[in-house]
């Protein structure tokens, strides 16, 4: 479960969990729909490995698969041109997608830092000779320093890209795809955007002046990677974005917009807590261009 929904996400699932001094492994499969056919189910499936090798740091490995046998027109993967006019009923037969990545998160002294990097392959086959490869990236940084005061004021810097697909025609799909998201606040707290054709740049700092109370403000940027793709929400990972956010080949500006949040949140105990927040959201020219279109 995550903030701001009464619906948390179900698996079923088995995992296995091997630890030694140097790693904890993690091996699972998973279920995500059960269909009529055994063949026709999606499957989510990895292997994730954690050590601390690394004074300070902590390093984490993955390797995930996600596998759909299902025969069906919906967009296969969210991937808008598979949606387009051009491929009119279309009907997937297998769609995999595999994730390869790393994370790293560590502290010197006052400094912490984060650099997370995962990649992705795959392909989607379909009823006609046109086939699909799947190619994303992505990476997350982030940085902060903690001032050596009693209000433990950190100032941060974050700075996240995906890959977008900069032609809606071809056989290569390269929009990146965050897995299962459980996004709200990554990007801004209005939630207006996803891990997804995206760099979003955040200038952030949080305070505790008092027990049990924290304040903090963040600045975002945001502006599509391949302004010819969709703008995707927090969301939205498996599905065709429509209206404003859809693809178009056409759009001529990248700039998303920007935001600023500001966010009190109180611990009144460790059964109770509140949080206070605003967003405020200016509309770049891509938004505007998109609206008067």
């Amino acid at each position: 479960s995550f903030g701001w929904s009464n619906n948390g996400r179900s698996f079923d699932a088995l995992k296995f969990t091997v630890k030694t001094e140097p790693a904890s492994i993690d091996i699972f499969t998973s279920k995500i729909f059960e269909r009529t056919t055994t063949s026709t189910d999606q499957g989510f499936h990895g292997i994730y490995a954690t050590t601390k090798v690394v004074p300070n740091n902590t390093i984490d490995l993955y390797v995930l698969a996600l596998k759909d046998g299902a025969q069906s027109t919906a967009t296969p993967f969210g991937q808008a041109k598979l949606g387009n006019t051009t491929t009119t009923g279309l009907t997937t037969k297998t769609q995999t997608l595999y994730t390869y990545g790393f994370r790293i998160k560590g502290a010197v002294e006052a400094l912490d830092y984060t650099l997370e990097v995962p990649f992705q392959t795959g392909k989607v086959e379909t009823n006609t000779p046109k086939n699909y490869k799947l190619s994303g990236r992505a990476y997350a940084a982030k940085a902060g320093y903690t001032l050596p005061i009693p209000a433990k004021v950190r100032v941060g810097f974050e700075y996240n890209f995906a890959s977008g697909d900069k032609d809606g025609t071809d056989e290569k799909v390269t929009t990146f795809f965050n897995l299962f998201p459980t996004n709200h606040g990554k990007f801004g707290i209005a939630d207006l955007q996803g891990w997804r054709n995206v760099k979003a740049m955040s200038f952030n700092v949080k305070a505790e002046p008092v027990e049990k109370l924290t304040l903090s403000a963040a600045y975002w940027s945001l502006s599509l990677a391949q302004k010819q793709d969709a703008w995707y929400s927090a969301a939205n990972w498996n599905n065709t974005p429509t209206g404003i956010r859809a693809a178009n080949s056409t759009n001529t500006s990248s700039k998303v917009g920007s935001e600023i949040d500001l966010v009190a949140a109180y611990k009144y105990s460790s059964a109770v807590a509140m949080e206070l927040g605003i967003s405020r959201f200016s509309p770049g020219k891509f938004v505007t261009q998109q609206l008067t279109a």
